[in-house]
């Protein structure tokens, strides 16, 4: 009865935070500050140092006062920075590249990175004995979540080059509730990103397996980007902004993940404090956040590679169209401000 009971909450609590992600978050404006509306695409762990440099001061310092949109789908992500409703926005990398392929005169440029590791993990039914065997997989079912297309693409990535045809050998089910199906039996595994991790493993009803990012090399993972006329017409803006988010990269590398989550807590509010820092430690000890914005032009061709092996990018694209690293380059050439 009380584990029945317990799998309800835990339902309850992925169900509500996704009610809660979308909630905005919109500071009053300060006199003598340039306001600037960042849409990121999906609130997350991962962005971490866009929330440090929020609530420890970073943007205030440089002379920014940001509003944070948040959205839960690339279409309506693209269509606030095309339409001028958003000035900067964060999310994969993959989707300034499609608003390249897509043919927009005014396409995403990518200027300032977060992470450069996928921050999903496999989840299965019991604790792993052995070091995890891709073999393991096959006549298996995966369920993925709907919407996370660079989780889906590196999943299926990984599994070709381990021998393993999707769908094929490797069933894939693709579904918005996907941990709330794996809770009720419908699949062998389930790929999630934290917090549902935590939330999974603390109730005894899913246990990581692998972590998707560590066996892949260093990709493009989340990025600030922006329309190219937008970076040309306030590149002090897009200065100042890189800057903040250099600074709380340094701070994020030199805190505990316990001083991370208390820090974080206010622009994540539905996650627990320690279990905020459980993911917070769970992702550094893979190394997914960069300790710069300078963005790496091989990690950017990996991401391209994935996608056209999964059939989302037809050609290659020259990085430089879609890379301006300018503005990281300067940002890390300022010391780390220790009154922070």
């Amino acid at each position: 009865m009380y584990k029945k009971l317990g799998m309800v909450c835990l339902i309850l609590m992925i169900s509500l935070m996704g009610s809660m992600a979308c909630v905005n978050n919109e500071p009053e404006e300060k006199k003598g500050t340039e306001r600037v509306k960042v849409c990121e695409l999906f609130p997350s762990v991962l962005h971490a140092p866009q929330y440090i440099a929020m609530n420890q001061g970073m943007f205030a310092k440089e002379g920014l006062e940001v509003e944070l949109i948040r959205v839960d789908s690339k279409e309506e992500f693209m269509r606030l920075l095309q339409q001028g409703e958003a000035d900067i926005g964060l999310a994969g990398g993959e989707i300034s590249i499609m608003s390249y392929q897509a043919g927009q005169e005014d396409y995403l440029i990518s200027f300032s990175q977060l992470t450069q590791r996928e921050g999903s993990f496999l989840l299965g039914k019991q604790e792993p004995e052995d070091r995890f065997q891709w073999e393991s997989l096959r006549g298996k079912k995966i369920i993925v979540e709907a919407g996370q297309e660079r989780q889906q693409m590196l999943l299926e990535y990984l599994l070709l080059q381990q021998g393993l045809k999707p769908e094929i050998d490797v069933e894939l089910l693709v579904d918005p509730d996907a941990a709330e199906l794996f809770l009720a039996g419908r699949g062998d595994y389930v790929v999630l990103g934290e917090p549902k991790v935590t939330w999974l493993l603390k109730a005894g009803a899913g246990y990581p397996q692998a972590s998707l990012g560590c066996f892949s090399d260093y990709i493009t993972d989340t990025v600030f980007m922006l329309k190219k006329s937008v970076l040309n017409q306030n590149p002090q803006v897009v200065q100042n902004f890189s800057n903040a988010i250099y600074q709380a990269q340094l701070w994020m590398d030199s805190h505990s993940p316990d001083e991370t989550a208390q820090l974080i807590h206010s622009s994540l509010p539905w996650i627990e404090v320690h279990d905020l820092a459980e993911a917070v430690g769970r992702y550094q000890v893979q190394n997914t956040w960069r300790v710069t914005t300078v963005m790496d032009e091989g990690s950017f061709d990996l991401l391209q590679e994935i996608m056209m092996g999964s059939g989302r990018l037809e050609s290659k694209i020259e990085s430089s169209l879609l890379i301006n690293n300018n503005f990281a380059r300067k940002a890390v050439l300022v010391p780390q401000d220790n009154s922070y």
